[in-house]
């Protein structure tokens, strides 16, 4: 669900992962408790798009929904939205999400 390479913190610096094994290594440092906060405690509605992609809340992770290349992409097919497969392409686990004792996040 990774898109390779994708931008992370580690040690408040940001970096390219761009391997499967990169990414293993420094799984806990990439989804610290912060970002997996904000995806366990988010909704439906929570779920919000631009021309960067799609993100949750407050941008914790991005994810875009990626064409193989040379596909011919016409978003008036009735089967757009499947076609295509979602991988995330940045996580902004450098910044601050609050979250309560339960797991949830702060509104």
């Amino acid at each position: 669900m990774m898109e390779y390479p994708f931008l992370a913190s580690i040690n408040h610096k940001s970096v390219h992962i761009s391997t499967p094994t990169k990414f293993l290594q420094h799984f806990d440092e990439i989804f610290d408790k912060g970002v997996r906060c904000e995806i366990t405690g988010a909704s439906d509605e929570d779920v919000w798009g631009n021309s960067h992609g799609f993100t949750i809340k407050g941008g914790a992770i991005w994810f875009d929904d990626l064409f193989s290349p040379g596909e011919e992409i016409d978003p008036k097919s009735p089967d757009f939205w499947v076609k295509g497969t979602f991988k995330v392409i940045t996580v902004n686990n450098d910044s601050y999400y609050p979250c309560l004792e339960s797991g949830k996040t702060g509104k």
